[in-house]
């Protein structure tokens, strides 16, 4: 009897298994396709912020970048490339008398007085766009001096001016456009010397920076295409002894730029009310007036020493008119160059790496799928946001920033994903319904035939 009843019960759940069997294969077959279509369109697609933004446009934060921040403070890497600032701050400009530019003077002597601490590179973030012909102000600071002074720049420490990138409209279409400057004939006679970089960062349409791009091809007046590498994958490439980046593409268009993205990541604050400066580890500030005050001598091991660490001359002060918004709040762009070169080395050995970035994918994508394979719409939905964010911290621990690029890309191949079963599944339901019409139909004209005067369903 027991046999009985439990062949009887095997024979009930058969439908079910086969059921089970045909949505698992189905679900597999659809799958193996959104992974093919991975790994086929690694750049194919723009990351989508609205894909991992759970806050409104307006606010300046976002999910990627809170969690990059918070697992960076909890783990922070170690710098390949330690940084200094050499801060601009408001006591030393109101010393200067508030003039409308940095003083060029001020500029050569700061390079100077960091070049004679033996640092691996100047970055000299101080906007130098103005034409001594055309700028009475720019004229009466000294602009033919420091021409000169770049055209004869011999220290050993590899000096990066920054080439200032703006967007501008043409030909009803958005340009990357190059601001000439009166120094670009001295930069390109000490070309072994000098190099230009960009801090032309990505703003979102909330007028928050969160990303910033490998390099930008850029147009000028003349009509040439100019590569123009981010100062970090300049950094990274005088670290490495390589070369920054070969040209992309002959075109200027801003929605058309093929080089990879990279997230924001900020560690701890270095200037403001909130600077944490004593980290021997990440980044420090030396007060620019320090180094200009021939009285004082730095130790060459003390903590304001900047041998062998990326020296960055910058400003701080209020009229600097280099201020971004980003997802911690307003900050200085010195400060946010600095930034970027502390993880630019964990970000671009990670852009580097295509197996690394799919497995990120795979992984992902085989988990949201078997989340909602086995479970409840509602249910899933939670759980697999609990595991995506744990996917994201955890490699984010590991200082695989990438992994923010990988899950958007994930949850759009998983949205498509999903859509095709649906689709496939309603495909499937409808032509059930259709057979069960045309069954019902060619029962009630049989039964018709065969009695007149009987009626379906009575």
């Amino acid at each position: 009897m027991a046999k009985k009843r439990s062949r009887n019960k095997s024979i009930r759940e058969q439908p079910r298994t086969k059921q089970w069997r045909t949505e698992l294969k189905r679900s597999v077959a659809v799958a193996g396709a959104f992974i093919l279509l991975s790994l086929l369109g690694q750049s194919g697609l723009q990351p989508i912020k609205a894909a991992t933004d759970l806050f409104p446009q307006g606010a300046p934060f976002s999910l990627d970048s809170i969690l990059a921040a918070v697992s960076f403070s909890l783990n922070a890497p170690t710098p390949s490339a330690p940084v200094t600032i050499i801060d601009i701050d408001e006591t030393l400009y109101r010393d200067w008398g508030r003039p409308c530019i940095t003083p060029r003077s001020k500029i050569i002597e700061l390079i100077e007085a960091a070049a004679r601490n033996k640092p691996k590179a100047i970055v000299l973030d101080v906007g130098l766009g103005c034409s001594a012909s055309g700028d009475e102000c720019c004229a009466a600071f000294g602009t033919e001096a420091l021409s000169s002074y770049l055209a004869n720049y011999r220290h050993e420490a590899q000096l990066l001016l920054i080439r200032e990138l703006h967007a501008e409209e043409r030909a009803g279409r958005q340009e990357v456009r190059i601001a000439n400057t009166p120094f670009d004939a001295a930069v390109s006679a000490n070309s072994g010397r000098i190099s230009w970089a960009h801090t032309f960062y990505v703003t979102d349409g909330d007028g928050t920076v969160r990303r910033w791009q490998q390099s930008w091809e850029a147009c000028g007046d003349s009509g040439n295409t100019e590569t123009v590498p981010s100062v970090p994958l300049r950094i990274q490439a005088l670290m490495r002894a390589a070369p920054a980046q070969p040209s992309l593409q002959n075109t200027c268009d801003l929605d058309n730029q093929l080089a990879r993205q990279h997230l924001i990541v900020i560690g701890d604050r270095v200037l403001g009310p909130k600077a944490r400066t004593l980290d021997q580890q990440g980044s420090r500030v030396v007060p620019a007036r320090l180094l200009l005050d021939t009285a004082s001598r730095i130790d060459a091991d003390g903590y304001f020493s900047l041998k062998n660490r990326i020296a960055i001359i910058g400003a701080s002060h209020s009229a600097s008119d280099d201020s971004w918004r980003t997802v911690l709040g307003y900050m200085p762009g010195v400060e946010l160059v600095a930034h970027t070169i502390q993880t630019s080395a964990h970000q671009l050995a990670g852009s580097d790496s295509f197996w690394r970035s799919t497995l990120e994918v795979l992984v992902t994508f085989v988990v949201l799928a078997t989340i909602f394979f086995f479970l409840r719409p509602f249910v899933a939905a939670i759980v697999a946001t609990l595991a995506v964010l744990g996917i994201a911290l955890l490699c984010s621990s590991l200082h695989w920033f990438d992994i923010f690029e990988s899950l958007e890309r994930t949850i759009w191949y998983f949205a498509g994903y999903q859509l095709v079963l649906g689709l496939l599944k309603f495909t499937k339901d409808a032509q059930r319904y259709q057979r069960r019409r045309k069954l019902r139909a060619l029962l009630a004209d049989r039964i018709r035939r065969e009695d007149p005067e009987c009626q379906l369903g009575k």
